[in-house]
């Protein structure tokens, strides 16, 4: 069954995916050497954080970070 989306729904989700593409834009221009996993998961999360939004990845199935 598909279920359809309200317009508020909608504006929700395109919201979410541009925080997400920013965020994942972060992480992207930290990977170098040198630069921890730990360094670029602390950024992303503050970014996501300044941005009003909940990191929904932590601990997701288990895992810390």
């Amino acid at each position: 069954m598909i279920t359809l989306k309200s317009s508020r729904e909608a504006e929700m989700m395109r919201r979410a995916g541009k925080i997400t593409a920013a965020a994942r834009a972060v992480a992207r221009d930290m990977v170098k050497p040198g630069v921890t996993t730990q360094q670029i998961d602390e950024a992303v999360y503050q970014f996501i954080i300044s941005q009003g939004a909940t990191p929904s990845f932590l601990n997701y199935g288990g895992f810390p970070a």
